[in-house]
């Protein structure tokens, strides 16, 4: 039975951010969902659920100094609204970066909740033993082995001082692990599948296709090579003249762009023989430059070009012009954008109506008076 209800795949095992803040600093209450609470420390949960498109492209350097930055803003955001926590209207006196930040994090952690007291209030009873025992499995074997590498200790002991030095514990962390692999879990069953059932007719995605031609087309480029001579190495810019037009010279003569650009030239790629890899339109700060480079000849030296640092001399290896995917060739990326839509669409529409089942409250509703959370000593420790 419990196969029914839990199926979430190994490797879909979210491993929560790092909290790098204080205790008191982590147990306000931001908002509250029926009768549980989201406390400052749960928005940390929801950063690389926000960050996942990010992670699909980029670099793993390159996500995790991102991700490194988003927690440190959240932190930075978190303590801004503690500073104003006692007002009336807390939000109000925040910076609008944060304040749309920490409203786009509890947002994700609501809905998570509703999804989750939604599910509790469905599945079948029997079932709910077996459920619990798959979660609990996968927390034992990939959840605590990622927090104790995170928290970089040894032991469970360990963790469970470093995890409270942050406004957590153990028992918390397994309750929201819980709580995110259950409501995935349960907005598959209730969301994600059903569009498999549902045709997308060729009208939906040539219409897609015409309104999305600029998510196809690829931008003009080139390959290409410089001579360069810099101001900065010149005792003024007729010497630097001089010297451009000597490298010049030389290539015409016969010499190898490549041996003269390694010998004479002062530009960044001097040492891969002036040698530039592909280029965008438009994409160089020189505006000479970008116009010799998309409107000279294939394999013909240019004129001295002058831009801000220096002098150049380019040739263009190699020139691609701006081309488009065509509808035949795209129909399969498009039927799946076209159903993840609707996923999307769905799963707004059933976050939309359990709001209207289960009352939500936020810091950020303007209220005078701050909701009181009934169980604050460890309120993760009961079920």
């Amino acid at each position: 039975m419990a196969a029914s209800y839990f199926g979430q795949p190994a490797n879909a095992i979210p491993v929560l951010p790092s909290a790098p803040t204080q205790l008191c600093e982590m147990s306000q209450i931001m908002g509250r969902v029926g009768s549980d609470v989201i406390l400052t420390s749960d928005v940390l949960v929801a950063i690389d659920d926000m960050l996942a498109g990010a992670k699909k492209k980029l670099p793993p350097d390159k996500f995790a100094a991102l991700r490194a930055a988003q927690v440190q803003e959240v932190t930075e955001a978190i303590k801004d609204l503690n500073a104003h926590y006692k007002d009336a209207d807390p939000a109000k006196a925040m910076s609008m970066s944060h304040r749309a930040l920490l409203y786009q994090l509890i947002q994700q952690q609501i809905n998570i909740k509703l999804i989750y007291q939604d599910f509790v209030k469905n599945v079948p009873k029997d079932a709910t033993p077996g459920i619990e025992e798959s979660v609990a499995r996968n927390f034992e074997e990939l959840q605590l082995p990622a927090l104790m590498k995170r928290e970089n200790v040894t032991s469970r002991a360990e963790l469970e001082t470093s995890l409270r030095a942050k406004g957590s514990s153990l028992d918390r962390e397994k309750r929201i692990f819980k709580e995110q692999i259950l409501s995935q879990e349960w907005m598959r069953q209730k969301v994600s599948g059903k569009e498999k059932e549902e045709e997308v007719t060729h009208e939906e995605m040539l219409t897609w296709y015409q309104g999305h031609l600029k998510d196809f087309e690829s931008p003009a480029r080139a390959r290409w090579e410089e001579l360069m001579i810099t101001f900065i190495r010149h005792p003024n810019h007729d010497e630097a003249y001089k010297a451009m037009a000597a490298l010049g010279n030389r290539v015409l003569a016969g010499a190898s762009f490549a041996d003269v650009a390694k010998s004479g030239s002062e530009g960044p790629t001097a040492g891969q023989g002036g040698q530039r890899d592909w280029t965008h339109k438009g994409s160089l700060s020189s505006e000479s430059l970008n116009q010799a480079i998309f409107t000279l000849p294939v394999g013909q030296l240019s004129q001295i070009l002058e831009s801000d640092s220096g002098y150049h001399i380019i040739r263009v290896v190699e020139r691609q012009d701006l081309s488009r995917k065509s509808f035949l060739e795209t129909q399969k990326e498009i039927t799946k954008s076209i159903k993840e839509e609707r996923s999307q669409k769905r799963y707004l529409e059933f976050v939309k109506s359990l709001r209207e089942k289960y009352p939500v409250w936020t810091v950020f509703d303007n209220s005078m008076q701050q909701p009181r959370n009934p169980d604050d000593e460890d309120r993760y420790s009961r079920r």
